[in-house]
């Protein structure tokens, strides 16, 4: 995986099914993955039962992710896990 998100790129948001291993660290794993790869300055997973959105964000769209998972949490916080 090669992406660039830097100050001149777009942010991504990957929908991932998890595999059959145990979520947690699956997440973590491909959390890292993405600090690797990209130039992201924020990397944030959003978990439910099934699925992973992991999100690589651009630096001038930090504050609005920013507000916005944090609106998630205050929402869904219980349905999912923002990190």
């Amino acid at each position: 995986m090669a992406v660039r998100t830097g100050s001149s790129a777009c942010s991504l948001l990957i929908y991932q099914h998890f595999p059959r291993e145990p979520r947690a660290a699956f997440a973590r794993r491909m959390v890292y993955a993405l600090r690797v790869h990209t130039e992201a300055r924020r990397i944030a997973a959003l978990r439910t039962a099934h699925v992973l959105f992991l999100l690589a964000a651009q630096g001038r769209h930090q504050d609005w992710i920013g507000e916005t998972l944090a609106a998630l949490q205050r929402r869904r916080g219980d349905e999912m896990g923002i990190s």
